[in-house]
């Protein structure tokens, strides 16, 4: 088993770092592109669905939910472009 792991260590060698760090952070954006795509009807660019306002003021109590909520949905598709590209 031991030989194993050192065996893939070795193979890890190989990969450059920076090639690991753009994987985890397009793993990571992804996360965060797929919770803003889930605010955005179906078919729309960005038109946001009706219960989304609904939940940030019932459910998270966002004082200005109207306010809050395409700026929550468009943080949630801009930052993740940022992040993949190291910014």
């Amino acid at each position: 088993m031991l030989a194993l792991v050192r065996r893939a260590d070795g193979l890890f060698e190989y990969i450059p770092e920076a090639a690991l760090m753009l994987f985890l952070r397009i793993v990571s954006a992804h996360v965060f592109w797929a919770s803003g795509r889930s605010k955005i009807m179906d078919g729309t660019w960005f038109s946001l669905r009706p219960e989304i306002i609904d939940q940030f003021r019932d459910d998270f109590h966002t004082p200005y939910p109207a306010l809050f909520a395409p700026l929550a949905a468009t943080m949630e598709h801009v930052l993740p472009i940022l992040l993949v590209l190291g910014l």
